[in-house]
């Protein structure tokens, strides 16, 4: 089983706001759309 790790992104307020109003077009979270971003990205480089 994989064990999930915390990592912390710094990002200004105004990219946060427009990150979580994205989110909320598909009913996530900004830490799921962010993961979920995340993993596309992986994806496609391995």
């Amino acid at each position: 089983m994989v064990q999930d790790e915390t990592i912390v992104i710094k990002i200004d307020k105004h990219k946060k706001e427009k990150l979580k109003k994205l989110a909320a077009k598909e009913n996530r979270t900004l830490s799921g759309y962010i993961k979920n971003i995340l993993d596309e990205v992986l994806k496609k480089k391995l």
